[in-house]
């Protein structure tokens, strides 16, 4: 190989001498930190200590954000009606005639409540298709 220019002669070490991001080398990154540690000046505590502070505020503040709170959920109560043991067939047919008119009315009264809802959702959602339409969103 003949003498020449830098560029010319051995273009491939020429260009991986050159590489934008390194690879990333723990021991001299570290040396790094320790030679700048160790370099005197008097203002390096104080800006070390402010950087730190900023950054744990910064990710302290990000979990707090993110962490989920807690809800509160009503408690369940459950009412029991205590029977005697001594219930006959008939005394059970007899209840059960009092309280079928009551049940079917609350599952009716829940049943109209849902329907209700879902026709007022629906409702908002065709004013919503209106005014998109109107401006020409389909």
């Amino acid at each position: 190989m003949s003498r020449c220019s830098l560029p010319f002669a051995r273009q491939i070490p020429y260009i991986r001498a050159m590489r934008f991001l390194p690879k990333p080398q723990p021991a001299s990154a570290m040396a790094d930190v320790l030679r700048a540690m160790r370099a005197p000046a008097p203002h390096k505590l104080g800006i070390m200590g402010v950087s730190a502070a900023i950054t744990y505020v910064l990710i302290a503040s990000l979990i707090h954000d993110f962490s989920p709170k807690p809800v509160y959920h009503a408690p369940e109560i459950y009412y029991v009606k205590q029977w005697p043991k001594s219930r006959t067939l008939a005394q059970i047919k007899a209840q059960q005639a009092i309280d079928g008119p009551i049940e079917k009315a609350a599952k009716a009264k829940e049943i109209a409540d849902e329907e209700k809802a879902e026709a007022d959702r629906r409702a908002q959602f065709k004013r919503a298709q209106e005014i998109l339409s109107h401006y020409g969103i389909r």
